[in-house]
């Protein structure tokens, strides 16, 4: 028997995906942008040409910015002292 999370599994264009690692080498400097080159060439697609990029980038940075005030919300303190 084999168990399975499929919390985060969808459906769905590729590109959405695709721009959550954009933005990580991109926005974030999560992965540098050799690694991020490396990534495109292997999956043979690389999102950043894709003309929606932009707008799909920018619904991905708008979310991590509204959950990241949520948090400092909900707790100033931990907020400030990681500053």
């Amino acid at each position: 028997m084999v168990l399975l999370d499929l919390e985060r599994c969808s459906v769905g264009p590729p590109e959405w995906d695709l721009t959550s690692t954009a933005v990580k080498a991109f926005t974030l400097a999560g992965i540098t942008a050799e690694d991020y080159d490396t990534f495109a060439r292997t999956y043979g697609h690389d999102v950043t040409s894709w003309p929606g990029f932009e707008t799909l980038r920018d619904i991905r940075e708008f979310r991590m910015t509204c959950m990241a005030a949520q948090v400092a919300a909900e707790n100033p303190r931990d907020t400030m002292r990681s500053c």
